[in-house]
């Protein structure tokens, strides 16, 4: 289903397809702005890249602790085990995301079992902080740097306002919490495009301070699978809000410079 959201006094549309190759689409140019996600796509993740090996590992080990001999079709699939396991992986994390999303917007949803642990932390989470929802699920487009993405949330919590984006990733050895470093460059990503838009609408509507209309904090809410939340703030990290966007930008200009260089090696100059 394709999204329609009007930005900058309602002079830039950007179509949202979920199902697309490039996901957003800027109506007025038929151009298609790189995602925040995409962008971050270019940092390497150690993590990520051994996981492969891990499922692999696991795979052959619970037939050999068993005794059953391995052979060759065995090993075949288990060079395909991490992607069936990430396939349910997503598919989970993307259900509770939508549970999480639907409660914030006060909607009636009808939890299965196999999420009712992390969407029942959530709730103690909420329960216990109460935040007030702010703005979910927005798309913001920087028009200065063309790129786009989509937040979960701007919340107000004990009267500070913080964009948050809900995580269901794994914990791992260097990420005992599950939220990891460039989670803050996305946030910091989505932060800018906002500030920038929001800026363009306030001068425009209001005409006034708006200073205290913008996040001044990021924060991860980890929501694991195994029924535990964590959560974690830029400012916790020594990190202010600027700092996140304009670590952002570096990445951000380093893609520009290496998405055109690796086409041109693909086409073969």
């Amino acid at each position: 289903m394709i999204s329609i959201t009007k930005l900058y006094n309602d002079t830039i549309t950007v179509n949202f397809d979920p199902l697309a190759r490039n996901r957003y689409l800027i109506a007025e140019t038929g151009r298609s702005p790189v995602g925040v996600t995409t962008v971050l796509d270019t940092l390497s993740k150690p993590a990520l890249m051994m996981w492969p090996m891990n499922e692999y590992d696991k795979y052959v080990r619970q037939f050999v602790q068993s005794g059953v001999p391995v052979d060759e079709p065995m090993l075949n699939e288990a060079l395909h085990a991490y992607l069936i396991k990430g396939d349910t992986g997503k598919d989970v994390g993307k259900r509770v995301h939508g549970a999480i999303e639907s409660h914030l917007k006060g909607e009636h949803l009808d939890i299965p079992d196999d999420i009712q642990k992390p969407y029942k932390a959530f709730l103690g989470w909420v329960d216990k902080f109460k935040p007030e929802v702010l703005s979910i699920e927005k798309i913001v487009y920087s028009k200065a740097n063309d790129y786009a993405g989509t937040f979960d949330a701007i919340l107000r919590i004990n009267g500070e306002v913080v964009l948050c984006d809900w995580k269901t990733t794994n914990a791992s050895r260097t990420a005992p919490l599950g939220i990891y470093s460039e989670h803050f460059l996305q946030l910091g990503g989505y932060n800018l495009a906002y500030r920038e838009e929001k800026f363009t609408r306030l001068h425009k509507e209001l005409g006034h301070n708006y200073a205290d209309e913008y996040p001044t904090d990021l924060m991860v809410i980890r929501v694991g699978k195994e029924g535990v939340v964590n959560t974690l703030r830029a400012s916790e990290l020594g990190l202010t809000v600027r700092e996140c966007e304009v670590k952002f930008l570096e990445v951000l200009k380093l893609y520009k410079m290496l998405a055109p260089l690796s086409k041109l090696i693909k086409e073969g100059i």
